[in-house]
């Protein structure tokens, strides 16, 4: 089994210091930008130029991208007598450019092996959106879209998708406070931002984790053996990354309580304490946001943009599903009891140790029903499991996958789907 390692760099570039240093691009380089990333994709040498393949271009293509933003936003405000495709739908493809190469770079922050991609990434998604925060939260957008709504609107004819656009952007404006007077908007604008980069810190910090357990062979009793051989080592002791393809066999199949139990606090204290520090700062920094915006908490403004819309229509809906599930689980647990394996013991209260549901619920479906996942896994090694999600996709489908190894991307194990 190869190493774990970290690849993502909690960095985090300001949006003034970025958009200061952007010039005015040749309309040339500006007609180079929309052929790579927003035009067809349907052969193999577009798809190459899809995702950026150094850190200066990452960073070239991120205030490429910024400048043809703001020279779309700037045609809008500059329209004096609008219509759908000069408003909404010219404000929609704006941010559709920038949302599209924060998602390439978000790919390349977390997967891409090379250090200085990954941070030049990071700094990319940070800076678009920001960017992406203040045209939406642009007060100025916002009544332009309003004013044709109220005057234009009715008289085009628009298709279900257009009238469904427009109508959730201005549904959305309450929401999000582009309705709030000046003061109040700026702080809801700034609050965002401040969000947008905690939550990426966060996790980021995750991803850069590199926490592991060590044990002796005998510290591993019950585990599979092929799995234990994929472990790299370190002399005597096996190292297992707390992920959680490496850390649920040590959870269900370790027979030596202490193994268990290591690796569930490994694995759930991964980032700490820097995220612990950063989540208590964050759920502060919601309620400020949710209060400005005219709700209780976060949750009641998260749940605003739901069909679910309030607490209460949640609870109402939950309420009755939890009694049953509640009732069904604690029959479950009643017959795990009766047949604890050797290295499980009860709590004082009559319940189990988090590091050893898993251990107990295997082993009971292994007594009683004859189920051995990991057994069961062999049957279905990844390509195997691949190969018959397309071919029930192609049936289902009507379409041809066809399985093709990029030379261009960033790591061997990349795969693409010719379609």
């Amino acid at each position: 089994m190869k190493k774990v390692t970290s690849y993502v760099l909690p960095v985090i570039l300001v949006l003034s210091n970025f958009v200061s240093n952007i010039t005015a691009l040749d309309s040339n380089v500006l007609a180079q930008y929309k052929t790579q990333v927003h035009s067809d994709i349907n052969n193999l040498e577009k798809l190459a130029k899809l995702f950026p393949q150094t850190a200066e271009e990452i960073e070239h293509r991120t205030q490429t991208v910024i400048e043809l933003a703001h020279q779309e936003i700037a045609t809008i405000k500059a329209t004096k007598k609008h219509t759908f495709e000069t408003s909404m739908r010219a404000l929609d493809l704006a941010t559709h450019k920038l949302s599209v190469e924060a998602s390439l770079v978000h790919t390349l922050t977390y997967l891409h092996p090379d250090e200085a991609i990954r941070k030049a990434a990071a700094q990319a998604q940070s800076t678009l959106e920001d960017v992406g925060i203040d045209i939406g939260m642009d007060p100025e957008l916002y009544h332009i879209i309003q004013d044709y709504y109220d005057t234009e609107y009715h008289n085009e004819t628009l298709s279900s998708d257009s009238k469904l656009l427009i109508n959730d952007y201005l549904e959305g404006a309450h929401r999000t406070g582009l309705d709030l007077p000046e003061d109040a908007l700026q702080e809801v604008t700034e609050l965002k931002k401040e969000l947008a980069t905690m939550e990426q810190d966060f996790m980021i910090n995750i991803n850069s984790d590199s926490s592991h357990i060590t044990a002796t062979i005998e510290e591993l009793e019950g585990v599979h053996k092929e799995f234990i051989e994929q472990l790299d080592k370190d002399g005597d002791l096996y190292i297992i990354p707390a992920l959680p393809t490496t850390a649920l066999p040590i959870m269900q199949e370790c027979n030596v309580e202490a193994t268990r139990k290591k690796m569930f606090m490994c694995r759930f204290n991964r980032a700490y304490p820097e995220n612990e520090l950063l989540l208590i700062e964050l759920l502060h920094k919601r309620h400020e946001l949710a209060q400005l915006l005219g709700h209780k908490n976060y949750t009641s403004l998260d749940l605003s943009s739901t069909s679910a819309k309030t607490i209460e229509n949640l609870e109402a809906f939950y309420e009755p599903l939890t009694k049953k599930f509640l009732q069904k689980n604690i029959q479950e647990f009643e017959e795990l009891k009766k047949e604890l394996p050797e290295s499980v013991n009860l709590q004082e209260h009559g319940t189990l140790n988090q590091w050893d549901y898993l251990y107990t619920y295997n082993e009971y479906i292994k007594k009683h029903f004859s189920i051995d996942e990991s057994k069961i896994a062999e049957y279905f090694p990844m390509q195997t499991v691949l190969n018959g999600i397309f071919t029930i996709y192609q049936k289902f489908l009507g379409l041809t996958f066809k399985q093709v190894q990029p030379q261009w991307s960033w790591h061997e194990d990349v795969l693409l789907l010719e379609i």
